[in-house]
């Protein structure tokens, strides 16, 4: 950045900080200026990107004023709109007027369900179903209520059908290389026309919730395309079918059938490990970990899981990753330590209790009660694990977790772990293992 731009932003955040915003500019939930202010039946003005989470979670009240709301409708507020607006402009000073009026656009208006079914039936009716598939993904990345709209308009289907057709074409026209090289090349042509509107279709399936219409994902041929894409396609297309799947997994690997069974289809687990090592995208980092937590549910999974080494890579995620994704890895790692082979792998690291002991209270809660469980799971199994945790400090660290708040399963599991640390045969066991230290760096 040049030099006279740099003293431009730092006289504008100058001025910013030295304006007080008017309180009723501020939305009462991220008490931060309204950008695209709507009122509520009660009168209440909010930020939309505030309040529709709140409508969309089930609340039917008015956060400010706990009213019961006789209507959800949210009318735009262009009154107010414009009085943030013009009180911008009037107090521009120093620069302040641009840097506002930059952060108040005009708010697009939200999609109608007329709109989104018209461009549903342009897909299944068109040759090239391309151009309509990226307008429903632009529009579904405005707002979370063109998502809603969009999933409403029975979307999912018509999205699974251009999956699963995909995949039909895809082997339709796998020719063989003896053939004529005009028709195989023709045929390669819709092939790879096929494939990038499936990478759409997936862009826009990773955007909705597919919970809820996740049958509708579960054909063979979904499924298989899912899969390929998963293991051979581009690293968005990898974690597009990665968030997909997490979203179909679940009810995937409770069905009878051997066909639908995501985790135990050929390099799907690869694949998702393959997604842990992607260091420099935490989103890849993410939606591996998501998939292969609703993959792991099923308890066949897990030595699965085990085999292809996902254990070493969850436990070298847990210095540097971010909280959510800490979170999620604990959660993978606490599933796979209820078999042996987990136990195994997780005392087989070198760093893995250094790293669960660090995460008994730097996190979250959530994280905590996970780190103890895991702990608790693989000390009873592995003495040698005991002594690594207590050179890693857990003594302590647990000491303080029973005078914090915590649930009353992992208060027990703390205690019985301090007492399986003070017993008299851990002084024994921890003598043993510094006499075998020492004499295994004595000179030969």
């Amino acid at each position: 950045m040049r030099p006279e731009k740099i003293h431009e932003s730092v006289a504008a955040e100058e001025a910013t900080a030295a304006a007080v915003v008017p309180s009723f500019f501020k939305c009462p939930i991220s008490l931060e200026l309204m950008r695209d202010p709507v009122v509520l039946c009660t009168g209440q003005s909010y930020e939309r990107s505030s309040i529709e989470p709140w409508l969309e979670a089930g609340n039917h009240t008015c956060p400010a004023t706990m009213q019961m709301l006789a209507s959800l409708e949210l009318v735009p507020n262009h009154t107010l709109r414009r009085l943030i607006q013009n009180w911008c402009e009037a107090h521009g000073g120093g620069g302040l007027s641009g840097a506002l009026v930059r952060l108040l656009p005009t708010p697009s208006v939200p999609v109608a369900a007329d709109t989104v079914a018209r461009m549903l039936r342009e897909v299944q009716s068109s040759v090239d179903p391309l151009p309509s598939l990226k307008n429903i993904r632009s529009v579904a990345r405005e707002s979370e209520r063109n998502r809603k709209c969009i999933q409403e308009s029975d979307a999912i289907s018509v999205l699974a059908s251009v999956i699963g057709g995909a995949l039909e074409l895809r082997c339709k026209y796998s020719m063989p290389v003896e053939e004529e090289q005009e028709r195989k090349k023709l045929k390669q042509q819709r092939v790879s026309f096929s494939l990038e509107a499936c990478e759409e279709a997936l862009a826009i399936l990773a955007l909705l919730e597919v919970g809820a219409n996740r049958q509708q994902l579960l054909t063979q041929s979904s499924v298989a395309t899912l899969a390929w894409f998963l293991c051979k396609g581009s690293l968005d297309a990898r974690v597009n079918a990665a968030t997909v799947l997490a979203g179909i997994a679940s009810e995937t690997e409770s069905s009878q059938s051997s066909s639908s069974s995501i985790g135990a289809m050929p390099g799907v687990l690869e694949a998702l490990a393959k997604l842990l090592r992607e260091e420099f995208y935490p989103k890849a980092i993410r939606a591996g970990l998501k998939a292969l937590l609703t993959i792991c549910i099923p308890r066949r999974n897990r030595i699965r899981v085990v085999e292809v080494g996902v254990v070493p890579l969850l436990i070298e995620l847990l210095p540097d990753a971010k909280r959510s994704n800490v979170e999620l890895a604990l959660g993978v790692l606490e599933l796979l330590c209820t078999t042996a082979e987990g136990r195994a792998a997780v005392a087989n690291h070198a760093l893995a209790m250094a790293a669960l002991v660090h995460h008994l209270h730097t996190v979250s809660n959530l994280a905590t009660e996970l780190s103890v469980a895991i702990l608790w799971s693989v000390c009873k199994a592995s003495p040698a694990c005991l002594v690594a945790a207590l050179q890693s400090g857990a003594f302590a660290a647990l000491l303080l977790l029973l005078q914090l708040d915590c649930s009353q399963r992992t208060r027990l599991k703390a205690r019985e772990l301090l007492k399986t640390l003070c017993s008299p045969w851990m002084e024994t066991l921890i003598q043993r293992n510094c006499e075998f230290n020492c004499d295994s760096k004595l000179p030969h």
